[in-house]
């Protein structure tokens, strides 16, 4: 075969094998069809390659600011998500009631509920709903301070039975847990919490020393010796420590007063000048000697000075 006719065979070959099928209709055929180029839309492929984190904060920051679409909000509910723009009822740590929505300038908004009003609380800075709804948490227990609790007879048990094991800062944070709840900072800088703490030190003190017998004497020794210092352990025991060393004090000197008493009551019952003078001079001798003992008796026992 010469080549010319190669080059004619060949080029009939190629127009009947190109992709068209030599310009046969194949669109009843989608078998037979190239497959259909990718096409990436310029909002989401730079993220595709991304993590998969920031492709769905992207996502649910569409789905937040598309919220009213009637189309989304029904494609979204039909296949099981939760339209987190809605308004949605919460508890916050105080157990006051709020709802928390996004509003339609896509910003954030906690409605709060306590004191028998109300008042809608702008989370500027939110960037989800958990934000906006720990936001809420943190500004109203900015402006309405702490709230205490009451240990039930159960829970101060359990800190007492912590206590006598010795697990002396457990006990400590737990009562705190129970008596302010979950917070979210360090109250042990935060004078509001002042009075909670001293009662938690107090109780872990004297559920932790056996020895120590409460009274209102001791609570007026505490409050001089505390002076503006808040309530500690160290200085709980320190206290202590001097309340018993005052104690002892106090009963030596009840002891020697008793003493002084009755020595002046036994002197009061002795002989008068008058009936001194009228006894012999033996009997005066003996009394004599027997006071110089008596007196020698009381000075090596240390009674008298």
């Amino acid at each position: 075969m010469t080549k010319t006719a190669q080059q004619v065979q060949r080029v009939a070959e190629e127009s009947f094998l190109d992709e068209n099928f030599g310009q046969l209709d194949l669109s009843s055929f989608p078998h037979l069809q190239p497959p259909a180029k990718e096409e990436e839309n310029e909002r989401f492929a730079p993220l595709s390659n991304d993590r998969p984190m920031r492709l769905r904060k992207e996502i649910n920051r569409m789905v937040n600011e598309y919220s009213n679409d009637p189309e989304i909000v029904g494609t979204l509910k039909a296949a099981g998500v939760e339209n987190l723009a809605a308004p949605h009822k919460f508890y916050l740590s105080t157990g006051d009631e709020a709802v928390v929505f996004l509003g339609k300038d896509n910003v954030w908004r906690v409605t709060v509920f306590f004191d028998g009003r109300q008042q809608t609380i702008k989370c500027a800075s939110a960037t989800s709903r958990d934000d906006a709804m720990t936001g809420a948490n943190k500004w109203l227990n900015s402006k309405r301070g702490p709230t205490f609790k009451e240990l039930t007879e159960e829970q101060r048990l359990t800190v007492s039975r912590m206590c006598t094991q010795g697990q002396l800062e457990s006990a400590l944070m737990t009562y705190l847990l129970y008596k302010c709840g979950e917070v979210d900072h360090d109250f042990s800088t935060d004078p509001r919490y002042l009075p909670a703490i001293d009662e938690a030190a107090f109780f872990i003190f004297h559920n932790a020393t056996p020895e120590f017998v409460d009274s209102q004497e001791f609570q007026d020794f505490l409050s001089n010796f505390r002076g503006d210092r808040p309530l500690s352990l160290p200085l709980l025991r320190a206290c202590f420590s001097a309340w018993k060393q005052h104690e002892q004090k106090a009963e030596r000197g009840l002891i020697l007063e008793q003493i002084e008493n009755r020595d002046n009551q036994a002197d009061s019952e002795g002989p008068s000048y008058e009936e001194l003078d009228a006894l012999p001079d033996d009997e005066l001798f003996s009394l004599r000697d027997a006071t110089l003992k008596d007196r020698a008796k009381k000075v090596r026992g240390g009674i008298l000075q």
